[in-house]
């Protein structure tokens, strides 16, 4: 449903409504809506990651490895909550959960839909993977594109890093609001 006319917030919003409907269990189905998202952002950072290690030495990318290596940090933090048991410990997460009144348990039943991907680590991966691949397709068809055009000077590392880079600042500024 992402193809709707609503932008991707949009999209996203009509996706929860659309799974959750006649499950017992919304917020596991909203939840997933989300993750796709997180993994579509992260599968953009590995990818400028990766480009940048072969543009480190170029003076015109000076910077850009700073936010890049912060949204990294940020999606690693937001996996280990997800998945790892004895972070969720060390940051106290259990007494946030119990301590934390939102809406009627709103907060336990998310942490509740997050301990399911603690114990299916595979399909993060595989979606990890698969969204990586799905935005380096993208990026590569819009350098072939801009090589069609005769855009001079343009190459496939200089793609790599930026247009991920701005996807995922412009993802993140959807998932915030």
């Amino acid at each position: 449903l992402s193809f709707l006319p609503l932008g991707a917030a949009g999209g996203d919003v009509a996706r929860s409504v659309f799974i959750s409907q006649g499950r017992s269990e919304k917020t596991k189905a909203v939840l997933s809506v989300f993750v796709d998202r997180l993994m579509g952002v992260l599968g953009l950072v590995v990818l400028a990651g990766l480009a940048m290690l072969f543009i480190w030495h170029d003076a015109r990318f000076a910077g850009a490895h700073v936010p890049v290596i912060l949204m990294g940090a940020g999606g690693a933090a937001v996996l280990g909550l997800m998945m790892s048991g004895r972070l969720r410990a060390w940051v106290g997460w259990e007494f946030i959960v119990r301590r934390f009144p939102v809406g009627g348990g709103v907060l336990a039943k998310i942490d509740e839909a997050l301990r399911a991907y603690e114990r299916n680590p595979g399909s993060l991966a595989i979606a990890l993977a698969v969204a990586t691949w799905i935005h380096f397709c993208l990026v590569a068809a819009t350098w072939l594109f801009a090589r069609a055009m005769g855009i001079p000077g343009v190459s496939l590392a200089n793609f790599l890093v930026l247009l991920p880079a701005v996807n995922a600042v412009r993802a993140l500024s959807v998932m915030g609001g």
